[in-house]
């Protein structure tokens, strides 16, 4: 055979194998579609209301837009296409598709190279149980998104391989629905960020011996990160049937309020439910948190995990107040457990399960909750004398990147049935006095249109507001600005106040505006003492902030840029600012309300502020929150300040940061879990200690970097602890700790940049 025939010969196996391997991999012989087109702003939607009906829209426009109101679709509508489609709407509760024919799902999906679904309420069904909003059949992988949207009472039934991702989209399903997320195919790949799934406020409508799940694993993949949950009506908030083959399970930063009460099933409330299986079942579960007691403290456990395969499940840095008085149950007997900086409420029987391998160190319990006794410390070490050095070998945490979020796309003029501010009279021109016509623009509507300028105002502006607006809207709403590099709304720096106020905004989405007032300077005689941008809760209004999207927006200025809860006791959780940035204030995003949980920053940049996050100082002092690939630049004080706080965690994913100080506060019975994913922490001027840290609680660094600095860990009122997990802290050694404060470090590992993995253990790469 000649050298050019044996050349096209492995070009030609190469070139089967490679066919092979995708068909593997996709299962059921899929392809991929190749880079699907996208629109580019919503001046290339095109209204629904310009085709004869909707169903003629979907089926042959491609970026729609429905205006506010009601959809009533011939269903189910089929989506089979080669296109991208895109389905938005000015207003994910005042947008709504319901479904002549509650039997059958509101959409079945077979085929499109992206799906993205935007500011929709889908409700098929009123009273109809299982109803699907979506039944996606597809055998091609496709692209599904879907931000900022509503689905009541019905599931996302996923079936077929792909990528779906979920971001800011609240479920409601009133104990309707077995579980509102569906996945069964082995390579749907999907990914929750932010929302909040609940049943409240019904009680299960199904035959009292089904289960109900906020999501339901049977096949492929399922992450989800700082989404709240609340009213379980099953064994646990979330079940997983089977072993990933794209990658380990995770849930991160979730807040759950497990059953809100007693199970009218009677079961003991738990987190996540691993039903009996052969399969190697692979779930990691960092910095969660919730309270689950049922019928009293102690009763509840975390996980039942019953997979008898080679699997492994993590724990590391999940926090249970309440509730809890064991971490994992079920029978693993092969399996592999690593419970690593929990706490939880008991000190008896943490790990109840039978299993293979049992990895446990630095989990705390409450000793004040459990025995009454207001001894020092409060909360203690269920197994103090545990070193992780005392196992042999352990299994490495996977490095699991979340992606960047999905953003809303700019727009660039007023959508049908938006209100522009510039029919209220606003000018923009940077010199008028706009703050009539601006407050007039608010207290119109809440699908709004702020054109491109820079809008001088002179007092703060109200949105369901008890001083400032005249007028309480219904929750929902769209409020945007072509891009907040060319919109701006400014406070007269003279002024030294507020912007933008709330007192009851929910589900409403706030995009592309810069808020502006003056910057907080220390140095001054009278620095600025009011927040930029706030959120509070006043029941008066009629709405529970709550849900809150913000995209490409710029918090600047403010003794908070933005402030959430601060002067609120209830509410402000669940909100989410997506490519935000917080820049010279005291506090670049302060969070106060003991019920402000589950907020999240998503591709957030902290700039020159003194301190980038933390609890503020009116009076106030709770609730969790997550960053998700932030980066802290040239702040003058500490990056994280908590002062005192509800049982909860703070996790830190892909951030990096340069603040002189990272964390710094004195002794507290509060309990604080904190976890830094994948982040890299340098300050550039180090001030030593970097970490001084003497409340309750913990601090871990996972898959990440601390240069330079010492660490201070000192238990005092409670004890506290700190971990190095595939981290590399060349200070490690000289961090500080007493009595009531433990070290962990996971055996002989550190980063090695010339590592293809990027680790080094015991010396093997």
């Amino acid at each position: 055979m000649s050298r050019q025939a044996s050349s096209r010969l492995a070009l030609f196996v190469a070139l089967s194998l490679l066919a092979l391997l995708i068909w593997v991999l996709l299962g059921r012989g899929s392809t991929i579609h190749a880079n699907p087109a996208r629109p580019s702003s919503y001046s290339d939607f095109v209204s629904v209301t310009s085709f004869p009906t909707v169903e003629d829209a979907i089926q042959n426009g491609q970026y729609l837009y429905f205006p506010p109101g009601s959809y009533f679709l011939n269903n189910p509508v089929v989506i089979n296409r080669a296109t991208s489609l895109y389905l938005h709407g000015g207003d994910q509760l005042k947008t709504r598709l319901f479904a002549n024919d509650s039997t059958q799902p509101l959409f079945i999906v077979q085929d499109a190279p992206l799906i993205n679904i935007a500011g929709l309420q889908l409700w098929p069904a009123g009273g109809t149980l299982d109803a699907r909003a979506m039944l996606i059949q597809n055998t091609t992988a496709i692209e599904f998104e879907m931000v900022d949207a509503f689905v009541r009472r019905s599931i996302l039934d996923i079936q077929g391989p792909g990528s779906f991702r979920i971001q800011g989209t609240t479920f409601q399903s009133s104990g309707f629905v077995t579980s509102p997320i569906m996945i069964d195919h082995p390579q749907a790949d999907v990914l929750v960020v932010g929302g909040n799934i609940a049943n409240f406020p019904n009680p299960s409508q199904h035959p009292a011996d089904v289960d109900l799940f906020h999501a339901w694993q049977k096949q492929g993949r399922f992450r989800m990160y700082g989404t709240g949950v609340q009213w379980a009506m099953g064994p646990a908030d979330f079940r997983i049937d089977s072993a990933s083959t794209i990658g380990a399970h995770v849930i991160a930063n979730v807040r759950s309020e497990g059953a809100n009460g007693p199970n009218p099933l009677g079961y003991a409330s738990s987190f996540l439910y691993v039903p009996p299986t052969a399969a190697n079942v692979d779930v990691v579960l960092l910095n969660n948190a919730g309270s689950w007691d049922p019928t009293g403290n102690g009763t509840s456990h975390m996980v039942d995990y019953n997979s008898t395969g080679t699997g492994t499940l993590w724990l590391i840095g999940n926090h249970s107040l309440l509730g809890a008085g064991s971490l994992v149950v079920g029978n693993a007997p092969n399996s592999t457990v690593v419970a690593l900086g929990n706490r939880l409420y008991d000190n008896s029987d943490i790990l109840p399960i039978t299993a293979g391998t049992e990895i446990f160190a630095g989990n705390t319990y409450s000793h004040f909750y459990l025995t009454g006794d207001p001894g020092q410390p409060t909360s203690r070490f269920v197994n103090p004398g545990v070193d992780l050095s005392s196992y042999p070998s352990v299994p490495p945490v996977p490095q699991i990147t979340v992606p960047m979020p999905l953003e809303r796309l700019p727009v660039l003029a007023p959508l049908q049935g938006m209100l522009s501010a510039a029919s209220y009279g606003a000018v923009g021109d940077g010199t008028t006095d706009d703050t009539a016509a601006l407050q007039a623009w608010l207290d119109a509507g809440s699908t709004l249109f702020l054109p491109a300028g820079t809008y001088r105002t002179t007092q703060p502006l109200g949105f369901n507001h008890s001083q400032y607006g005249s007028v309480v809207h219904p929750d929902g709403g769209w409020i945007a600005g072509p891009g907040s590099a060319v919109t701006s709304i400014v406070r007269d720096s003279a002024d030294m106040g507020s912007v933008f106020l709330t007192e009851g905004a929910a589900y409403v989405t706030i995009q592309g505006i810069t808020f502006q007032t003056a910057a907080y300077d220390p140095a001054a005689p009278t620095p600025i003492d009011a927040p930029n941008v706030a959120l509070e809760n006043d029941p008066a209004t009629g709405a529970a902030t709550q849900q809150i999207m913000f995209h490409d927006t710029r918090f600047i200025g403010g003794k908070y840029a933005l402030g959430i809860g601060l002067e609120s006791s209830t509410q402000c959780s669940e909100n989410m600012i997506i490519n935000g940035v917080f820049q010279n204030a005291k506090f670049g995003l302060g969070v106060g309300s003991f019920n402000a949980l589950a907020n999240i920053a998503y591709d957030a940049d902290f700039i020159n502020n003194e301190l980038a996050i933390g609890h503020g100082e009116e009076g106030f002092s709770g609730g969790t929150w997550a960053v998700i690939h932030g980066n802290v630049s040239g702040n003058n004080g500490t990056e994280l300040r908590l002062t005192n706080s509800s049982s909860g965690v703070w996790y830190f994913h892909g951030l990096s940061s340069d603040s002189a100080k990272i964390f710094d506060h004195g002794g507290t019975g509060a309990t604080f879990q904190i976890l830094y994913d994948q982040s890299s922490l340098t300050p550039a001027l180090p001030s030593n200690p970097v970490f001084d840290f003497r409340t309750g609680g913990g601090v871990t660094l996972l898959h990440s970097t601390l240069i330079p600095g010492d660490m201070s860990f000192l238990g005092s009122i409670a004890v506290n602890y700190v971990m190095k997990l595939y981290s590399s802290i060349p200070s490690w050694s000289s961090t500080v700790e007493n009595s009531n404060s433990r070290t962990y470090e996971w055996p002989g590992c550190e980063l090695d940049a010339e590592c293809d993995d990027g680790l080094v253990c015991n010396g093997v790469e």
